[in-house]
């Protein structure tokens, strides 16, 4: 056979083979790409709650841990805690419930009612015997844990 032909041949072959290769890996390359973009922006959504929610406890939790010891802690600052969990906290843990698991949604619901429970002024919570900063705090870290 003449050489040009072979090469003509060689190269349809070639273009025949490589063609639907290439597509099928460049398809599977982008899919990728773009899961991992996704799985990216995700990441950054929860991180940027969570970080929100943790910003709006900050104040508290220094506020807390300052009068460790205090027993004025019971009604002194219990209604104020319960404005600002109204004005803050509510917004920030309902923004941040989007992006618990579902198989933590129930635990979280949980830890929700019971630091509301604590700082709402005609609900008595049960300190137990522990100091009532150290009781607030508890129920604090316990919905910051879910931030993790």
């Amino acid at each position: 056979m003449d050489s040009g032909i072979i090469g003509v041949l060689g190269t349809v072959l070639g273009v025949l083979i490589g063609g639907p290769v290439t597509y099928y890996y460049a398809k599977i390359l982008i899919q990728t790409t773009h899961n991992n973009a996704i799985d990216l922006m995700h990441r950054q959504e929860f991180n940027k709650a969570a970080s929100d929610l943790r910003a709006s406890f900050a104040p508290h939790l220094a506020y807390l841990k300052s009068i460790h010891g205090s027993i004025q802690i019971k009604e002194e600052i219990r209604g104020s805690l319960y404005d600002h969990f109204i004005k803050t906290h509510c917004a920030e843990l309902e923004k941040f419930r989007f992006f618990v698991k579902s198989k933590s949604i129930d635990a979280y619901n949980k830890a929700c009612e019971e630091y509301e429970t604590v700082l709402h002024p005609g609900l008595m919570a049960s300190w137990g015997t522990q100091e009532p900063s150290e009781f607030i705090i508890d129920k604090i870290e316990t919905l910051l844990n879910f931030t993790k």
